[in-house]
């Protein structure tokens, strides 16, 4: 386990949260300044998000995007750097590595599977939501038809109203 993910284990890990995977590396460019300042330290895939940590005893640079807002991963393999860019609404994450190959490609590999089973759980939650008029629809006539009570119809409306 490398320093900055203990530190993150320590400091910052969720009470549910598993990381999967961490990979040394660098964010920035060598001699840039501002937001372009290079930090030495670990990208962490858990099952929440995207996390770089770097932590000196000068200083603690933490960035994260979580899976869910993810909206695209880009991957690029030179001759000696890989470099990965995680981009959201309102973030963009690039990670260089100059370790294995094969490492940095797993977890790009992980990280879109999981934006995809984020992806599919959004469209089914707003699939569920967007049915809520036509569920309510079959309780009224269901209702109408008898079958349900006023009480009972009421009840399971507000239910999914409180859905929406």
């Amino acid at each position: 386990m490398g320093k900055h993910e203990d530190h993150f284990k320590k400091t910052r890990l969720k009470e549910n949260e598993e990381i999967i995977k961490v990979i040394a590396g660098y964010i920035g460019r060598m001699f840039g300044s501002g937001k372009d300042e290079q930090f030495n330290g670990e990208l962490i895939l858990s099952n929440e998000r995207i996390v770089f940590i770097s932590k000196t005893w000068l200083r603690e640079v933490y960035r994260s995007i979580p899976i869910v807002q993810v909206s695209s991963i880009d991957y690029s393999a030179g001759l000696m750097a890989k470099t990965i860019t995680f981009v959201s609404n309102n973030d963009t994450i690039e990670f260089t590595s100059l370790g294995d190959k094969e490492q940095l490609n797993e977890l790009h590999n992980l990280a879109e599977e999981m934006r995809g089973q984020t992806t599919q759980e959004k469209t089914s939650q707003s699939t569920k939501t967007d049915d809520i008029p036509g569920q309510i629809k079959k309780l009224s006539e269901l209702k109408d038809a008898g079958i349900l009570t006023e009480v009972e119809f009421e009840n399971k409306k507000k239910e999914l109203l409180n859905k929406m």
